[in-house]
This record gives structure tokens, sequence and C-alpha cells, in this order.
């Protein structure tokens, strides 16, 4: 007769809270008069075999009966045993060798003698079939199985050599993302066997060996011994797990299997494996051998379905130090603590999902175990986007840094503040400085709402950095320097998301601040006036930049030196501006000078060598030195991807750089390769909208349009835009030029109508971004009241047209702007009727166009002045 199992477990629950020495006997007693409960008794022991590392083995030992030992030389099916290797609660694993009909070793699992229950013989009969079922490279595959002549049931399967999970993490101090990695073998490994509709119930490291195949390290799990189908026919089905019965190992067992309950799903594996990546990760298991020796069996089980486990990253400081832990990151805290939820409904839904938590841990993506506020999201989306930005190193870490400093600031000034006397004014004006910014990224970061916007959208971090604005705007800082040094961190955090508008006012007010605050050679003042003035250079606006840049240049020199680091980069600054306003006799001495004091301080190229190279490349380029300028760019290309590879921001304005000069060159077959590699770099790396990505749709679509190339032409200029318009960067000077030559594609296709909106809105974003008396606003505002012209709008063409000829003063002498302009204000002069007017801008264009050799536009004064002198 069968067992009560309301019996079974109240004698289980008795034995183990008697003395080791007692047990047996007490055993013996119930025996002679209940045989099956002991039967099923001794079962429940026999599951809790493995509890070594949580248990003293005494504190769980019975009598049993002798094992027979199967010795080398013995034989099972065609197999010959070699030696023992290994014992679990119900078998014992030994090394065979196979010779027919193929001959190759293999693990041979042989159920223990004296533990025959149909529940045990049934539960081995199940982890047969259930590996039978695995065809996948994680999973020990099995061959062959069977019932020996004394009636021990057995099977084959493949030969593991390798080292336990943790042990090969620990010996060969593994690097965490390697860790990682194998992990998620692990869990697709797991995956598969959910798949098949099989349990495990059972993984812990013991069960998992990593292995070497073709060079790579690949965990195998090697025992389903007590894996449990998905999808059970009944209650009395031979895989049903008994009520009370306890199957597994605590020390990775989920909360719901100490209950016995029939109810085990796939998250109780999730749990299991965030146990071994706590452990992985650590170098401990969430709850210590010297935590629950020497306890019941009933406290022990209190406390992992109670309490919760310090986080990883804590427990590796508590052991090793805080240093230790730095190299753990909330990601993974998070990820870990979410797989050992008490609560399965809140734990990982599947195996497949955690594996991709880890992937995105691994790429810096936000985690769906992440709290969700925009400071986490804000920090991974800034992680990933970390662009060197061409003006002044700007880039958008600085940002983070903001968030990430704002613990650290405030503990070192309430620190200082005890320290503080009456005489130590300095220390005084520091504490303040840091107490301030600490609190304004402090109040910043606190109020942030999660719901308003997604993380990778680029409008978030629009509105983060809008809401930061508004806070200092709104703060009474007192025109003091922290006031500066949040506005300069807010300019660069504009001008690297594509906003240079925005920048440009926040730099400016900085600049002004530290100008009243602060002595002219003072490194911060020079430093936002560096950044400053290159902004200015970068968004056409040269001539108001070259005054501050030579100045910031000079006194740099003077107090640093010419090879300092931040003299160089001020000196970089200045030849570009000098190239830019068409100054390129002093341009080429600074930037030939930069590049012999570049050469003498480093040993082989760097990223500033290479960008020497770039910049005195484009200037040769300028100087009619085509030949110099390709040598030089191709060389500044092989650096880039030598020194950065071929995912790096640099190496793709590399490609643009020698692409455009090789089209310009007339060799479009080679140049064009490169712009598009650029182009799909770009793509690949930054934001939607982002100005570089703009400017690489810009240069390939434009030579396309030049070539012919039309279609593809058209489709590039619109997907740039498309891009922009979706990050809310349409209206950046970028944007605003890959429009205008978008306008210019429209003309060509002969669509005017199409062509002179386009014209019109470029010329309107770069007049409200930019200002009137930018460069780039007067050159769009002149093509579009040209574009009017061709459509003989007069009126309108006249207002834009108006004083673009006075424009050209202000421009490089080689630029053909010198002939156009003036040209183009004649010929409408002329087209209603103010003759008298339009014949000296006509005879000045022409002067200028047969100096530079402009047939066309020689062609256009000649014959606008003979319809004059007729």
């Amino acid at each position: 007769m069968a067992a009560d199992p309301r019996q079974a477990k109240e004698l289980f629950q008795e034995l183990l809270e008697l003395e080791p020495q007692h047990r047996a006997s007490r055993l013996s007693e119930r025996e002679a008069t209940d045989p099956e409960l002991v039967r099923r008794v001794r079962s429940l022991f026999a599951s809790l075999d493995e509890l070594d590392t949580m248990f003293d083995r005494s504190a769980i030992s019975l009598a049993r009966p002798p094992i027979e030992e199967l010795g080398p030389g013995s034989t099972i099916g065609p197999f010959e045993i070699v030696d023992r290797i290994g014992e679990g609660g119900f078998a014992i694993v030994y090394r065979a060798k196979q010779s027919a009909p193929v001959v190759r070793d293999v693990a041979l699992k042989v159920l223990k003698p004296g533990i025959d229950s149909s529940q045990v013989v049934a539960r081995f009969e199940a982890e047969r079939q259930a590996l039978a079922m695995m065809e996948h490279p994680s999973i020990a595959t099995v061959f062959d199985g069977g019932v020996t002549d004394a009636g021990r049931f057995w099977f084959a399967m493949e030969l593991v050599n390798g080292q336990e999970l943790t042990a090969w993490s620990a010996e060969r101090v593994v690097p965490i993302a390697e860790r990682l990695r194998m992990f998620v073998r692990l869990c697709h490994a797991v995956q598969h066997a959910h798949q098949k509709g099989v349990i495990h119930r059972d993984l812990k490291p013991s069960n998992i060996l990593v292995t070497q195949v073709n060079g790579i390290a690949l965990p195998v799990v090697i025992d389903f011994g007590v894996a449990k189908a998905l999808e059970e026919p009944s209650q009395e089905s031979p895989l049903a797990t008994r009520l009370g019965q306890m199957i597994g190992t605590p020390a990775y067992m989920a909360p719901e299997q100490f209950e016995g309950s029939l109810d085990i799903d796939t998250r109780s594996d999730v749990y299991a494996l965030g146990t071994i990546l706590y452990e992985l990760l650590s170098g401990s298991r969430p709850f210590e051998d010297s935590t629950l020796k020497g306890m019941g069996l009933a406290e022990a089980i209190r406390i992992v379905q109670e309490v919760v486990p310090p986080r990883p990253s804590l427990r590796l400081q508590q052991r090793d130090g805080r240093s230790a832990s730095r190299s753990l990151s909330n990601d993974l805290d998070w990820i870990v603590m979410q797989c050992l939820e008490k609560d399965r409904d809140r734990r990982y839904e599947s195996v497949s999902v955690l594996a991709n938590e880890i992937e995105r841990a691994l790429r810096h993506e936000p985690v769906l175990a992440g709290p969700p506020d925009w400071s986490y999201r804000a920090s991974k989306f800034l992680r990933r986007h970390r662009l060197p930005i061409a003006a002044g190193s700007m880039i958008v870490a600085l940002l983070a840094v903001g968030l990430f400093v704002v613990s650290q600031q405030l503990t070192r000034a309430r620190n200082a503040e005890r320290e503080l006397t009456a005489e130590n004014e300095q220390k005084e004006k520091a504490l303040a400085r840091e107490i301030e910014s600490s609190r304004f990224w402090e109040s910043l970061w606190s109020r942030i709402d999660p719901d308003r916007t997604n993380a990778t959208d680029s409008a978030f971090l629009q509105g983060l950095l809008q809401e930061a604005q508004t806070d200092v705007d709104r703060q009474a800082f007192g025109q003091s320097e922290v006031e500066a040094a949040i506005r300069r961190i807010l300019g660069n955090a504009w001008f690297a998301i594509g906003r240079p508008d925005t920048a440009e006012e926040q730099m400016r007010l900085a600049l002004e601040l530290r100008e009243r605050l602060l002595d002219p050679d003072d490194p911060d003042r020079l430093l936002s006036a560096h950044e400053y003035g290159a902004l200015l250079a970068s968004v056409g606006k040269a001539d108001l930049a070259l005054p501050i840049l030579r100045d910031v240049a000079d006194r740099r020199t003077r107090v640093l030196g010419e090879d300092d680091p931040a003299t160089l980069r001020s000196v970089e600054a200045l030849g570009n501006t000098l190239r830019a306003t068409g100054q390129d006799d002093e341009a080429l001495t600074v930037l030939e000078g930069l590049t012999e004091s570049i050469e003498r301080n480093q040993d082989g190229p760097d990223a500033r060598s290479i960008r020497a190279i770039n910049n005195l490349a484009l200037l040769y380029s300028d100087l009619g030195a085509q030949d110099a300028a390709l040598e030089m760019l191709e060389l500044a290309a092989i650096q880039q991807e030598q020194v950065h590879g071929e995912t790096h921001p640099d190496t793709h304005r590399a490609w643009n750089n020698l692409g455009q000069e090789l089209c310009a060159a007339g060799r479009s077959d080679e140049g064009l390769p490169y712009l598009r590699k650029a182009l799909d770099g770009k793509r690949a790396q930054l934001t939607d909208g982002h100005p570089s990505a703009l400017i690489g749709f810009n240069n390939l679509a434009s030579y396309l349009r030049e070539l012919g190339v039309l279609d593809e032409s058209e489709a590039l200029f619109l997907e740039g835009l498309q891009s922009a318009e979706d990050a809310g960067t349409d209206r950046t000077e970028a944007a605003a030029v890959l429009r205008f030559n978008y306008a210019n594609l429209l003309h060509a296709l002969e669509r005017e109508e199409e062509a002179e909106r386009t014209f019109a809105r470029a010329a309107s974003d770069a007049q409200a971004n930019l200002g009137e008396r930018s460069t780039t606003t007067i050159r769009l505002r002149a093509e579009h009241g040209w574009q009017l012209f061709r459509m003989e709008r007069y009126e309108e063409a006249e207002v834009q047209l108006v004083g673009s000829h006075e424009f050209v003063d202000r421009l490089p002498d080689k630029d053909a702007a010198h002939a156009v302009y003036p040209i183009r204000y004649g010929l409408l002069l002329e087209a209603t009727g103010q003759t008298n007017d339009a014949r000296p801008l006509l005879e000045r264009g022409l002067a200028e166009a047969k100096a530079r050799g402009l047939g066309t536009w020689i062609e256009k004064a000649e014959e606008a002045l003979g319809r004059i002198d007729t």
C-alpha cells in the first residue's frame, strides 16, 4: 500500500529535528511497521544528498543499503567501465569506453542499488528521455540506455571534459564581459530545453562544465536528473513531484520549489540561473554556507523564501573592498535581483528574455530590470553615443558626469564645510561652488519624469537640456562662477546633440560671466573663450570667432608653452578659422607649425597628429595643391583606421574628406566608395539627425547629383531630411545646407515650385538659428533669391538678393561669390529696368568672373551689358 504523503512529510520533519545518531534508529523502528513510509522518507533524504554545499553531510546522513560498486573492466551493454568519476543522489557516474559500432569514451550513469522506488526509477528514466530530446551544443547528448542484469537502470551520454562553471571563472580570473557571454550561451541551452518541454529544476555549477570547442569556451549542461516535463498529463504521472517532496539543490532552488508544489514552471530555472550569475559575478552564493549551516532545514527554507540577499556588487565589496565592486554595473545588480525575486511573477518571464537582458547590458543599452528613470536612461544613451566633437572636444558625456558626480561633490563639500575656518576664504569659495553645482544637478535629475519621452529619441535629450536650462535661468546663482560652469556644460551638451543655436547662447553667457569674474589668463576663462570661438567658427561665423581664438592661442602659448595640449588645441582652431576666412598664408604658417610641434612630441600617429594632417591637407586643396592634399588625406584615412578602427567617427570623417577630394579631382569612381562608407558608418554610429550624419547625406547626394544619378541622389536627400525632422534637428545649419542642395536637385529636375519652397525653408531656418549676419544665412538667402529670379518673381527676388553683393567683402578672395553675387543682383536690376544701377554691378562681376575663368557668368554679364547698351 502506498505511503500517506502527509505522514511521510511529518516523519521527514521529525527526523530533521533529531540528532544525527538518533535518526537511523528512529527510521529502523518505523520501517518494521511501515516499510513503504520509510522508503518514501529515504527517497526524500536521497533528494537532499547533494546538500554538502549548504549543510553538513552529517546533518542528513541516514542508514542506507551499501552501494554495490562496478569496478574497472565491468561491462554494461556495449560499454566497458574505466573508472568512477562522480556520484549524485540517485546515481553513480562512470567513465566508460564503447568499442562498437563506434569507438568513443562516454559517461555512463547507473542508478544506485537500493534506490529503486517506482518514483526514482521514473525520474531516472525521465532524465534519459529528456536528454534524448535535446539537440544543442551546450547539452550533453544521450547515446543509449537500458537495464542491467541486476535490474539497475543506466544510460550512456556524451563525456564532457571540462571544469565546473564557477571553477573555470575563478581560476582564470575571467573578465566580467567574458563571463556574461558564457552565461548567455548557458541561457540559450536552457531555453532550448524549455522549448522541448523540459524544466531542469536543478541547475547549478556542478551540472555545468566548460569545455573548449574549436577554441571557444562552451558551457555544457550534463545533468537533467530532476527534470520535469512542462506539460504533464496528470498528477499521477511518473514524472510528477509528490506533495511535500523537495526536488533540487537548495542553494539554487526557487522559493516555490521548497513548498513541494506541483506548479513549477520555467521561472524556477530563471531563479537558478540568477543564483549562478550571482556566483559568477561576486564569487559567492546569495546565501552562504556560513549563514545556513547549523540551522534546521525549516529555518533555512524560511531564509531562502523570505530574506532578500545583498546585491552582487555589495557582496563583492564586503569581500574584496569598494574598488572591486566597481567592476559590476548597476545593470548587472538589477538583472540578478530580478531573477531572484521571491514572487516568480516578478522574475523574467523566460530564459530568452534574461539572455536578451545580458546582451543589452553588454551593449550598454537600458535593461528591463533597471529603474525607469530618466537619469538612468540618460546615462545609457550617453554612453552609447559618446561622440568626438570637432569644436573643442565637446562631448555629451559632460552631461553624464553631472549625474554621477553629484553625490561625490556633496560629500566633499560637506566634509570641507566642517574644516572651514574664518580665514580660509578660498576654501569657502570652492565649497559654495561645489554645493551650488551639486544642488543644481541633484534637483534636475531627481525631478525627471520617466513617462514623458523615449530615452533613445533625440527629443529626449533636448527636453532634458531645456529643463536644465530653464532651471538655471530660474535659480538665483548671483552671476557666480557656479552659473558660468553650468552654462558651459549645457552649451557643450546642446552643441553635441546638434543644436548650435542654443549652444551659442549658453557658451556666450558662460564666457561673459567668466570675463567679469576671472583674470584674463585664468584657465577657466580661456577654456570658455576657446569653446565659444570654436563654436562660432563651426556655424559659419568665422569672422566673429577669429579675434577670440587668436587671443586664446596667444595667451595659452605665453602662459602654458607652445607644446601644451591646450595650446595645441587653440592653435588648431585658429588655423582652421584663418582658412575659413580666406587668410590662407597665415593659416598655412599656423597649421604647418602645429603639425611640426605635434610630431616633435609624439612617437606615432594619434588622434591629434592625424587631425593636424587632415586640416593641413584641406588647406593645400584650397591652395590648388591637389596632389599633395590627396596624398595627405589618404595618409590620414589609413592612420585613422589603424588607430581608431573602422567604426570610429573620426575614421568616417577621414573617409568623407578623402572621398570629397577624389570626386573634386574628377576621380569619382574612387571617391564615391569612400563617401558611401562614411555615410554607412555615420548611420550606424550616430543618432538620427546628427549634424555629422547630415553632412554625410549631403556630400554623397550632391556628388551623385553632379554625376547625373538623380534618383539615388533624391532618395538620400530625403532620407537625411526625414532623419533631421524625426530628431528635431531640422533647423540646424547642417540641415539647412542639406535642404539647400536638395533644392538645387529639384531645380535640375525642373520642379521649380518645389525648389523655391525648399530654398525658402533652408534660408528661413538658417536665419532663425544662425542669425541674419551668418555667412550661411546670407548665402542661402541669395540662392533663394536667385531661384525666385529664375521664376521671374522679381519683387520677391530683390528682397532676398539686396545687399548680397556687399556681403562678398566678408568672404575670402578666392570665393566665386565675388563674381557671382554682383552679376546676379545686376541681372535683377537690369530685368526690372534699373539699368543705371545694374551696369556697375555687372561690370564689377564680369571682371571678377574673368579673373576666375567662370565662363557661364562671363557670358551672362556680357549679354546683360549688351542689352543695356542697346
